[in-house]
């Protein structure tokens, strides 16, 4: 079977591959997560998987990103800066704005990995968030190189119950809201899981045990842990802030005017 090289995030490298070789390709991009959260960095967060990947690879102490969603989704998938795919801001079409700011451009001049590799002969598959237009199916994964995909083509959705326009799409069809308990880390990753774990039965994109002897890139986007509050949460946890805003004020009101009269008491004193 062939090597196997893994970036997690842009963080970690697993086994590595000489130039010779072709290896199989995962990438990884967990959205909103620091360097310093994975316990290989010295995070506080338990995290035994990452950490052996970083201990059998490599662990690059210097490296850049986009600092936001889809520009650095653009960067991961073409090698080149945000701007030159049109992503210098946010995905959707903007005609009027600069190339750089128009939206993530076609293949004719950028070109992404996925293409690039189905051409010479790799399976290609991708689970989770997309983030790089969704408004017409040109801008698809299937579209732009991947023979598979499961995820929100939207950049943010509800973790429990993805629906509407964030809501789920399978290849190049739209899905109806899940059924509970569902939770979009698990189904994005037991989606993605099965070109290695094939062997053992497992399904999802492919339930042909040749693909084990396949070569395959394979791209998972997931949400977490970026913050997003599912809508049937936000009015009960706008009413803890607005509690919490209003304790702090009260508190406030009582500790200022204590020590007004601290104040008073002491100078009358002197």
């Amino acid at each position: 079977m062939n090597k196997l090289a893994l970036i997690a995030g842009g963080l970690a490298l697993g086994s590595t591959v000489t130039a010779q070789e072709k290896p199989n390709i995962i990438l990884i991009l967990a959205d909103d997560l620091g360097f310093s959260d994975l316990g290989c960095f010295g995070g506080e967060i338990e995290t035994p998987v990452l950490d052996h990947l970083a201990a059998q690879g490599i662990r690059m102490t210097q490296m850049y990103n986009s600092a936001r969603s889809c520009p650095s989704r653009a960067n991961l998938l073409t090698g080149l800066y945000p701007h030159q795919t049109g992503l210098g801001h946010m995905t959707g079409s903007h005609a009027k704005e600069a190339k750089g700011y128009a939206g993530f451009r076609s293949n004719s001049d950028n070109v992404t990995i996925a293409e690039v590799l189905k051409e010479a002969g790799y399976f290609t598959a991708m689970a989770g968030k997309w983030h790089l237009g969704m408004h017409g199916e040109e801008k698809w994964p299937l579209q732009r190189g991947f023979e598979r995909f499961y995820g929100i083509l939207a950049g943010a959705c509800s973790y429990l119950r993805p629906s509407g326009g964030r809501g789920l799409t399978l290849d190049n069809t739209k899905l109806p809201e899940p059924e509970a308990p569902y939770y979009t880390t698990d189904a994005f990753t037991e989606t993605a899981l099965p070109p290695l774990l094939v062997i053992r039965g497992i399904t999802g994109f492919c339930d042909d045990t040749t693909l084990v002897e396949e070569l395959f890139l394979l791209s998972i986007g997931i949400c977490a842990p970026a913050p997003w509050l599912p809508a049937r949460h936000k009015k009960d946890s706008i009413n803890i802030v607005t509690r919490a805003v209003k304790l702090f004020k009260y508190l406030f009101f009582i500790c200022y005017n204590y020590y007004v009269v601290y104040t008073c008491f002491i100078t009358a004193i002197v």
